[in-house]
């Protein structure tokens, strides 16, 4: 059974740790490349909160297609030593069959070959 399209979802997160009432953002693009490895598709999407704000896209894609996520997150700075924050960023890729119907269009980088 070959697929004839799949569904890319990003996710992506900021935390600050502790809970302080920090401001916190975070900036993500997504990037869809054909086979030859020219982008065709780019989304960005762009979150802010009190220690906590999160970004979500998708898209769909077909075979032979590659997807990207970048993911930068910033907190505001505090004095003393409990200044952290962690970051998340991934893609879900979901294979559908030739019978299912496509979506419409919509860090550690991670990558993730279509189909």
């Amino acid at each position: 059974m070959s697929a004839r399209w799949c569904s890319a979802k990003t996710k992506t997160h900021i935390k600050a740790a502790p809970y302080t009432s920090s401001r916190v953002s975070m900036n993500a693009r997504l990037r869809v490349l054909n086979g030859a490895g020219t982008v065709r598709y780019v989304s960005d999407k762009s979150c802010s909160g009190l220690d906590f704000c999160a970004t979500t896209d998708s898209v769909g894609v077909t075979h032979g297609d590659s997807v990207s996520i970048q993911c930068n997150g910033v907190r505001a700075d505090r004095v003393g030593p409990e200044n952290q924050a962690s970051v998340s960023c991934g893609v879900e890729m979901t294979i559908y069959q030739s019978s299912a119907r496509a979506p419409a269009r919509g860090g550690r980088d991670r990558t993730a070959g279509a189909g």
